[in-house]
């Protein structure tokens, strides 16, 4: 008899300890689900704009971002970043970078500092889902009009565009076409 009631006790209290185990990994994964992670993301340093159709065609220009990548399993993932490259028509340092990232790819918009969309010589941000490569297009025109608008155009065959963090141009191209060109 004794030994029958130690074989009770444990049977409950292993139970009890799965039962624990179980709620703690529901637990885990509804965590998971819910709550989004962020990282940080930061490139302040010089790069070069690259043209898609002129080999020959290099500009160095100075690159500022500083923003938080926040991903969710349910939630869309989003990107906010203070976002500044040098000699970009439209483009003060005191503007961001508000992307969220929808059917793939980014979409999203450059803000003033009251959040406002604004049109600049950006024509598109691109980066991977994590943020690892980050490439940058430019619109082939830019013009204010009369009504105090802008127009401008993207031609992809013959788009300027910087690849952050590129050791070269071949490797700057093969980004813009990886990032940018299967978009469009």
């Amino acid at each position: 008899m004794p030994d029958r009631l130690g074989q009770e006790k444990d049977k409950k209290r292993s139970k009890t300890l799965l039962t624990i185990a179980g709620v703690l990994i529901g637990l885990n994964i509804v965590l998971f689900l819910l709550v989004p992670t962020q990282k940080n993301v930061s490139y302040d340093g010089q790069a070069v704009i690259y043209s898609a159709s002129d080999e020959s065609y290099e500009k160095a220009c100075t690159v500022k971002l500083k923003g938080v990548l926040t991903q969710s399993v349910l939630l869309t993932d989003t990107f906010q970043a203070e976002f500044y490259i040098s000699d970009v028509p439209g483009l003060t340092q005191d503007m961001r970078l508000y992307l969220q990232r929808k059917d793939g790819r980014w979409k999203g918009s450059v803000q003033d500092a009251y959040g406002q969309p604004v049109e600049t010589g950006v024509w598109d941000v691109e980066a991977t889902k994590d943020f690892a490569h980050i490439t940058v297009a430019f619109a082939a025109s830019y013009e204010k009009t009369a009504d105090g608008g802008v127009e401008s155009t993207f031609d992809p065959e013959n788009a300027a565009f910087l690849c952050l963090d590129a050791p070269n141009r071949a490797y700057a191209l093969r980004q813009y076409q990886e990032l940018i060109r299967k978009q469009k």
